[in-house]
């Protein structure tokens, strides 16, 4: 999104079992050391693996987006 963009996305916090987007992490935060090739010198590298699903039904039902009018501020 644009720094001048005013959407805002709210949304509705639910139970695991409900419908909505969830987060699905498969690997959190996994360390990977190596060495640079020119220096020598260790590399630490931090990667992750997640999803973003849409689960249940109708899941777009829990959020709404509407936009701020700033051009009268």
């Amino acid at each position: 999104m644009a720094a001048y963009d005013t959407r805002v996305l709210v949304g509705r916090k639910g139970a695991k079992d409900e419908p909505g987007v969830h987060f699905c992490p498969y690997v959190m935060a996994q360390v990977v050391r190596t060495i640079a090739e020119g220096t020598g010198a260790p590399k630490l590298y931090i990667k992750s693996r997640y999803a973003l699903v849409d689960a249940g039904f109708y899941p777009e039902t829990q959020y709404i987006t509407f936009m701020v009018d700033t051009r009268d501020l």
